[in-house]
């Protein structure tokens, strides 16, 4: 009977899964924090262990072989499994050193992560976080363990999947600057539907769900500009006559940063109210160190996106 891996020691994957991503060997021995002999060592056992080269000289840098290529998903799967099994026990906040990755998009990252950081160093300052604003690759990317959980509005359905409602609702704001013509006044549906308009849409798709659907009672959208940048929106809008719409709790974060000022969505009642969900791996269910995460930030978020009546405000 052949010993487990044929004896393969799994830390030279890990150093495998370094160089295959950084394609250096220098910078593999800097991310792992050793020397680059130590990883050139790592390198030729790996490549009798494979039977192939993996990584090979092309001029000044290094070039991945067919091989190597067809390891690295299926590497960081592997390991990525590897690590949740580090976390299945007990999990020591105040001294337990451990990296989770998030998708958070930027508009509840705004408000979320500034206070959430805080108590995290508070009660957990060995914790570290990697935090993605993009949910393109959302679904694929907690299937395969490239990330650890998800905080967004859309619903991410899988069988593999848990999922779990943060906020049924949230309501509607109106934010516009000082060369908006209505301003310092609140704004009044009529003003609201005659404003030229800038949207906040994610880097993935235009969504046209921050105006109320057109009908024969109300003028047809009237959107200047669409923007991916949360800083770029606020500013147009200080800059310029355009008004636009957020979710209130993310536009007071918004307007508290500049000259800018909110107030109730005059259609509110007619608009969307987005529930913000909370999505992992099942595989992450009983983890220790996961469970963790999930209440520490559920009630985190639940404080932040608590309802809330707005009266117009100025920053």
């Amino acid at each position: 009977m052949s010993a487990p891996l044929d004896g393969l020691d799994l830390n030279l994957l890990v150093t495998l899964n370094v160089l295959l991503r950084d394609e250096s060997v220098t910078r593999a021995a800097q991310q792992l924090g050793t020397t680059q002999p130590t990883v050139s060592r790592a390198l030729a056992t790996l490549r009798l262990t494979f039977d192939d080269p993996l990584l090979v000289r092309s001029g000044r840098a290094m070039a991945i072989t067919p091989l190597g290529q067809s390891l690295r998903r299926p590497l960081e799967q592997a390991l990525s499994s590897l690590e949740r099994l580090r976390g299945l026990g007990t999990f020591d906040p105040t001294n337990d050193a451990r990296h989770f990755r998030l998708i958070i998009p930027d508009i509840l990252a705004v408000v979320l992560l500034p206070s959430f950081i805080q108590d995290l160093a508070q009660r957990a300052p060995e914790v570290t976080l990697s935090v993605f604003s993009s949910e393109r690759t959302a679904l694929s990317d907690l299937l395969s363990g490239n990330v650890d959980l998800v905080l967004a509005a859309p619903a991410l359905e899988h069988p593999e999947l848990h999922t779990r409602k943060i906020s049924q609702t949230m309501p509607w704001s109106v934010v516009y600057g000082p060369k908006h013509p209505c301003w310092p006044e609140p704004m009044t549906l009529q003003t609201w539907q005659n404003s030229e308009r800038i949207q906040l849409m994610p880097r993935e798709q235009v969504q046209d769900d921050i105006s109320p659907p057109s009908s024969d009672a109300t003028p047809k959208r009237r959107i200047k500009a669409r923007v991916s940048n949360l800083t770029v929106w606020a500013a147009t809008i200080e800059e310029t006559a355009l008004v636009g719409a957020l979710p209130t709790h993310i536009a007071r974060v918004v307007a508290a940063s500049r000259h800018l000022k909110i107030a109730p969505h005059p259609m509110d009642d007619i608009l969307p109210k987005l529930p913000i969900r909370m999505t992992w791996h099942v595989s992450q269910q009983q983890n220790a160190g996961h469970r963790w995460l999930r209440t520490q930030l559920s009630k985190h978020a639940e404080q932040m996106l608590a309802p809330t009546d707005l009266k117009a405000e100025t920053s």
